[in-house]
């Protein structure tokens, strides 16, 4: 069989090449690991269903097609990807395909399939064509999917070579492919051709699309929690220990640390001021193995008319966030050493530069640590002193929204939020605390609406992707979380395009000065990523913490014993 899956072929000469770093001509990937805690033989667990609490997600669906990274982790349980994540060395790892390599071309990439993969609900056997109907699900005009809008252009078509080998054929060379179809980023959960043509894409009130991962949709209460049941067959990768799994949503830490308290619940993320009251009460912390999650402010309000053309100049002229000076004093005002101690316990380590780290990313210029006490630094007064450069004071208060949020990354992020708002107020702001629908912050983002605005972001994700949807508004429809800088997209441009590496680390920093300096988001910190268990139902829990959605292979939990 061979058989080509088209992509809006006309978009295909629409972008430059992309760069393909750290790639080989034929990479053959490790033997699978182990994908979670110790497991010494059967155990009978104490309850049937693990009940694991988290904040809400920002959406709910039931078709990987129809969410976006993170909301998609609450559905992480049904699906699987080409390749997972090593929970010790955050490398690729087997999962879907056996191995994979780059072709020829040096853009397009050759997958052999695992055989004998199955399907929940009694779809078949996973093959080819569901690798080929998956990539054009998330492909649709319709698709909400975080990576649709590159899939559109960046997939040429899917050849089906035989029922286990594929090649997706791409326009030009994309660096980021790999990881964006990973684990790592939730860019491909596989799901059934078979399925999808006799029902279509499921709403709300049905099941979920058939995955291959080790629990089974079973039930959903929306914006309540969501249900799996264990498959009735033995997985090929892993036989979860519980029966049932529960995701319920509690965005209340305070509720969540009740429930724990109670055994009504058996896992929660939990602030930090929290924690000790809970370790007290018997529970015990899961650590993420990886670090990765950075924890910033995004600055709303600087928006071009047309992010295809720059000189059509911006759509929010009158935006305080549009003046860099204003964006330094939103950064000086905070005290980070203080926000650190009092609400997260000196868990968390300053964030220099959003995306870039000295160790295990691309080009980290140390200059920007020297540089950071006296550009980023708290000083209240110099805070003060930017806001009157920039025309405000007493007779001209600038007023700014903090659109308040709930984030899984970190429990307490309200109040963190609130302290924040405080260090604002102290260097003359006039900060309003907005508390709306995340759906409808979604909306107002997509359509630009803000103007002078706010919220709290912790972020897991790669280099690559970190800069791409943070930084620039490179392949997108809108960016509605960057402060758009041309002269950083074109950077950006220039990297992905640029397959020569060392040129390429060149770019990076140059990319990595101009954000600097250009100050694009408030930095704070890098996250330790944890979870509070009940010892008596939870034996261990092993996650990488780098993952987007963070609290992944909750199928790896182990029973206590």
């Amino acid at each position: 069989m061979h058989r080509a899956v088209g992509f809006f072929p006309g978009l295909a000469g629409l972008l430059v090449a992309l760069a393909l770093t750290g790639c080989s001509a034929a990479a053959t990937p490790p033997p699978l690991a182990p994908s979670g805690g110790a497991d010494t033989g059967p155990v009978t667990p104490k309850v049937n269903r693990l009940v694991v609490a988290m904040p809400a997600p920002a959406s709910e669906g039931n078709n990987p097609s129809r969410l976006s990274t993170p909301p998609i982790v609450a559905m992480k349980l049904s699906y699987e990807y080409f390749a997972s994540i090593d929970n010790a060395t955050g490398k690729f790892v087997p999962e879907l395909a056996t191995e994979w390599r780059l072709e020829p071309d040096g853009k397009s990439y050759r997958f052999k399939l695992r055989p004998g993969v199955q399907f929940h609900r009694g779809y078949g056997d996973m093959t080819s064509a569901d690798w080929a109907h998956t990539m054009a699900d998330l492909a649709h005009p319709e698709s909400l999917h975080a990576y649709a809008g590159d899939y559109r252009t960046l997939i040429e078509k899917s050849d089906e070579v035989g029922p286990l080998e594929i090649v997706y054929r791409l326009t030009r060379p994309d660096a980021a492919f790999l990881s964006n179809i990973s684990h790592q980023l939730s860019g491909l959960e596989i799901h059934s051709k078979k399925e999808f043509d006799e029902k279509g894409n499921p709403s709300l009130s049905e099941k979920a699309s058939a995955g291959t991962g080790p629990y089974e949709f079973l039930e959903r209460q929306q914006g309540a929690y969501v249900r799996w049941k264990k498959v009735d067959y033995k997985h090929w990768r892993v036989t979860p220990d519980f029966p049932e799994m529960e995701l319920r949503w509690i965005n209340e830490a305070s509720t969540r640390l009740a429930g724990l308290l109670t055994g009504e619940l058996h896992m929660a993320p939990l602030p930090v001021d929290l924690q000790a009251q809970a370790e007290r009460g018997g529970l015990k912390i899961a650590k993420g193995t990886i670090p990765g999650v950075r924890l910033f402010l995004h600055l709303r309000g600087m928006y071009l008319n047309d992010i295809r053309d720059p000189s059509k100049g911006y759509k929010h002229l009158d935006s305080p966030i549009m003046d860099k000076r204003v964006r330094q004093a939103l950064s000086k005002a905070v005290n980070r050493d203080e926000l650190n101690k009092t609400l997260l316990g000196g868990k968390g380590e300053t964030l220099i530069l959003n995306h870039y780290e000295p160790k295990t990313r691309k080009a980290w210029n140390p200059d920007w640590e020297k540089r950071f006490p006296e550009m980023y630094g708290f000083d209240a007064a110099k805070a003060r002193a930017l806001l009157a450069e920039a025309g405000y004071g007493p007779a001209k208060p600038l007023n700014l929204q903090m659109v308040m949020v709930t984030l899984a990354e970190a429990p307490n992020s309200q109040d963190i939020q609130e302290a924040i708002a405080n260090y604002w107020r102290n260097i003359g702001i006039n900060v309003q605390l907005l508390t709306i629908d995340r759906a409808e912050d979604t909306r107002r983002g997509q359509a630009l609406e803000w103007q002078a605005a706010s919220s709290i972001f912790a972020a897991p994700s790669d280099q690559w992707t970190g800069v791409w949807v943070f930084n620039t508004y490179f392949n997108r429809a809108s960016a509605p979380n960057a402060v758009q800088v041309p002269e950083i997209d074109t950077l950006f441009q220039k990297t992905r395009a640029t397959l020569n590496e060392p040129e390429q680390e060149k770019l990076w920093r140059q990319m990595g000065d101009q954000i600097f300096d250009s100050f694009q988001h408030v930095p704070l910190f890098w996250l330790p990523v944890e979870m509070l268990y009940n010892p008596t139902i939870v034996g261990s829990y092993q996650f990488p913490g780098s993952v987007s959605g963070l609290y992944t292979k909750l199928e790896t939990v182990k029973a206590a014993r």
